[in-house]
This record gives structure tokens, C-alpha cells and sequence, in this order.
């Protein structure tokens, strides 16, 4: 990923703990990386306000500096002076950091909905079946496993419609749901796998995982409700429930 993209997906949560331990040693490391660090929260989020008064002085001094000053004469004034910038850049680079993980920072719920959707449902697995039935769902499933999600929700949502859609049409027409942010679809479509009767059925599982992403009002305690049935019943993804259960 290029640098918009690596501050992006850090401040969108969507980086793993190496990764957000990396980019943060970089921000005291790379001062151009820390100045695109500062400017994308100041032009997106405001967090330049909440600066306080002296670093907002500093910063304005130093640019008053460099703005008077013809163009080779403040190139000069830069390079006589890197400690001083270096410091301004990681000095705002940090607080950039610390006011996301305190006011921006994802709730814990969605924080291990988006951790387990990003490591269990990157790909879909191949699947087996009725031949009439199963190369159709494995064009669904090759869609989105090339990350073509508006055609493999099609192919999906076309197969669910069917007098006696499959429980596999409907998981995997959940998960695309989930990959493309449409948390109430795939709500819907996890109860209705919860209704099928199977040896191993994940359906209340993924509601909860689908509650704890969406966040709105009453979700958080619904989803804790489905984790505790889920606990209590042994059923698929009871193991996760139980440490999630400890940390919500």
C-alpha cells in the first residue's frame, strides 16, 4: 500500500497490531511520514483543534519563519534547522495518534467483529453439493474470492431465491453482506441461516459478529444475548463467544 492508503486503513481500524506498532514507530522515524500523517486528520477530522495553544503558536511561528523568507533563503533556513521541524512533525504526529486511539478508536465490539471478519472471511471456501446447483455457487464463490463482491452478492442473492435455498447460499450471501458494510442485510440473512437445522450451523454466530460491526443502538446488548445462547447451546463459534464475552 502507498502512504494515503497506510494512514487511511490505520485510522479505519483495518490494520493488524504489527502493522499499527510499525506505522507508529514510523511517525517518530519519517518526518515527511509524519507531516501526511498530521494533514490527513487536520483536513478530515479537525484534530488540528484540539492542538493546544502552544503547538498551534509553535507551528505558526515557524511557518511565519519560512513564508517571510525568499524561497533559497528558507530551503537554507530548513536545513539549518531539521532538529526543530523533526520535533514539530512527531510532536503532532503523536498527539494525531494519541487523540484517534482516545476520541476515534472503534468500540471493542466492533473492534473483534472486524478482526475475526478480516482473518475468517478474507476467502470463502469451495463448497459441495448437487452439480445443478454447485457450479453456480462456486461462481459465487470465485467472485468474491477476487474480491468482486457486487457480482458474487448477485450470484448469491439469485440462488437464496429459490423455493429451498441452500444453507451455504445463504452463509456466504451473509459473509459478502458483511465485506461490502451491509450490516442489516446480513443480520437478516444470518437469523434465516440460524433457522436451518444442521450438524454444525455458525447462523447466530455470525448475527452477533454482524450486530457488533453494525453498532446501533440495542445491538451491542443483542449481540451479547446471541453469544450467551451461543455459549450456553455449544454451538459454532462458542469458543469465541466465551473469551468475547469477557472483553465486551
Amino acid at each position: 500500500m502507498n502512504n494515503p492508503e497506510i494512514i487511511e486503513a490505520y485510522f479505519k481500524g483495518n490494520l493488524q497490531d504489527h502493522e499499527k506498532k510499525e506505522f507508529e514507530d514510523r511517525c517518530l522515524a519519517d518526518t515527511e511520514f509524519a507531516a501526511e500523517v498530521a494533514a490527513y486528520v487536520a483536513l478530515r477530522d479537525g484534530i488540528r483543534q484540539s492542538l493546544n495553544d502552544r503547538k498551534k503558536a509553535e507551528f505558526a511561528e515557524l511557518h511565519a519563519e519560512l513564508s517571510v523568507m525568499p524561497e533559497p533563503a528558507a530551503k537554507a533556513k530548513v536545513k539549518q534547522s531539521p532538529g526543530k521541524l523533526a520535533f514539530y512533525l512527531a510532536a503532532a504526529c503523536i498527539i494525531v495518534v494519541l487523540g484517534y486511539t482516545l476520541w476515534f478508536r472503534p468500540a471493542p465490539s466492533q473492534r473483534l467483529s472486524g478482526d475475526y471478519i478480516q482473518s475468517s472471511f478474507s476467502t470463502l471456501g469451495q463448497t459441495m453439493g448437487a452439480a445443478d446447483s454447485t457450479s453456480q455457487i462456486q461462481q459465487g464463490i470465485a467472485a468474491y474470492n477476487a474480491k468482486d463482491y457486487v457480482r458474487a452478492e448477485q450470484i448469491f442473492s439469485k440462488l437464496a431465491r429459490n423455493p429451498v435455498p441452500q444453507p451455504e447460499v445463504i452463509k456466504n450471501l451473509g459473509i459478502t453482506f458483511l465485506a461490502t458494510g451491509k450490516y442489516d442485510q446480513a443480520v437478516v440473512a444470518f437469523h434465516a441461516l440460524a433457522g436451518f437445522k444442521l450438524y454444525s450451523n455458525p447462523g447466530l454466530f455470525y448475527q452477533a459478529i454482524a450486530l457488533m460491526k453494525r453498532n446501533k443502538a440495542d445491538d451491542l446488548a443483542e449481540a451479547k444475548k446471541i453469544l450467551n445462547e451461543v455459549v450456553q447451546k455449544d454451538l459454532e463459534g462458542s469458543n469465541e463467544a466465551k473469551i468475547w464475552l469477557k472483553k465486551l
